[in-house]
């Protein structure tokens, strides 16, 4: 089977914090988790978790968010 997937690489950072700041207020988050996604990255994922080596071809920003992207993907 053979798949390419075109589209856009969304990135999710969700914060884990005790209160939501209002105003101008700040306030420190005590986790936080990071995740991709996507419609086409999120269906290339799927066709790998299934066996098949898929293409993607999509947006890439060259930072450590860009690099960690790099990695999931190569897993």
């Amino acid at each position: 089977m053979e798949a390419l997937f075109i589209g856009q690489t969304y990135i999710d950072v969700t914060l884990l914090a005790d209160e939501i700041p209002r105003g101008d207020e700040k306030a420190v988050a005590r986790d936080y988790a990071v995740s991709f996604g996507g419609n086409s990255v999120t269906a290339a994922f799927a066709c790998a978790k299934l066996g098949h080596a898929p293409d993607l071809l999509t947006s890439l920003a060259d930072d450590w968010l860009g690099r960690m992207f790099l990695d999931m993907a190569a897993k």
